[in-house]
């Protein structure tokens, strides 16, 4: 279907009626009403792919004014802190987690944020084409 959004933008959605589908979702924790309860299952939390997929939904990707990369995540507490981890693990860095209206959130910044974008998006493969876009132009400087 199509819908037209409050902020003048068209969107698009399509929906589905299959428990094989729902179960199979199900067993990688996508289930409904998952905001501010969602966690990545256990190996999943350290998969470029996943957090890839996972920023393209929610996260920012951008630059600041002075043109340094910024990556930014939002998700429940736990997601975030996965996230944190993994990130982490990539650049030596702790990051803070803060709260976000009833949600958390992460930014990275700077060389932090170009490294992370280049683990998560430097492999050929899905993504949401506005996020690829941004991430090409912040790698490419």
């Amino acid at each position: 279907g199509e819908k037209n959004r409050t902020d003048g933008r068209r969107s698009a959605y399509v929906g589905l009626r299959s428990q094989v589908l729902a179960d199979k979702l199900a067993s990688y924790g996508v289930i409904a009403q998952k905001t501010g309860n969602q966690q990545a299952k256990k190996g999943l939390d350290k998969s470029p792919e996943f957090w890839k997929g996972y920023i393209d939904g929610n996260g920012s990707i951008g630059k600041d004014k002075s043109g340094s990369p910024i990556l930014s995540v939002l998700g429940s507490k736990a997601i975030v802190r996965q996230f944190s981890k993994f990130s982490k693990s990539l650049t030596g860095k702790d990051f803070t987690v803060s709260k976000s209206g009833n949600l958390y959130q992460i930014k990275l910044g700077g060389e932090a944020a170009e490294k992370v974008l280049r683990k998560v998006y430097g492999k050929p493969g899905a993504a949401l084409s506005r996020k690829l876009k941004a991430v090409r132009h912040i790698l490419r400087r």
